[in-house]
């Protein structure tokens, strides 16, 4: 799996995630984590594990990148994801770029607004 792959799958995890929190009785995130990954048996054992490390970071630092990703005019799950790879994972913006064309399995170019 393509790294665009990976972040692609991080940011529609996240978003079951935001959809369940948002119920009257939402689900701890293991077990989305862990719903998700049992519909979709064809992700690898290392991918699995690079977009739960992706997603738990994203959780646990959730104040901080949704700090950053507002002060851009972004929100949701994929300003968060992109958020993580700019800071953390210090990848540059011409980086997504590359990630984020829209091919295939990447995620779309342009940012929802």
């Amino acid at each position: 799996m393509h790294h665009a792959a990976r972040i692609s799958a991080a940011i529609e995890l996240l978003a079951e995630c935001e959809v369940a929190w948002a119920k009257t009785r939402p689900l701890p995130a293991d077990i989305i984590i862990n719903h998700y990954f049992k519909a979709r048996r064809y992700i690898g054992s290392k991918d699995r594990g690079a977009i739960a490390e992706l997603v738990y970071y994203v959780i646990r630092n959730r104040a901080i990148l949704s700090w950053w990703a507002e002060r851009s005019g972004q929100h949701g799950a994929r300003a968060l994801v992109i958020a993580e790879q700019l800071l953390r994972s210090k990848h540059t913006l011409i980086d997504l770029h590359n990630f984020c064309n829209g091919d295939a399995f990447s995620p779309a170019q342009t940012f929802r607004r």
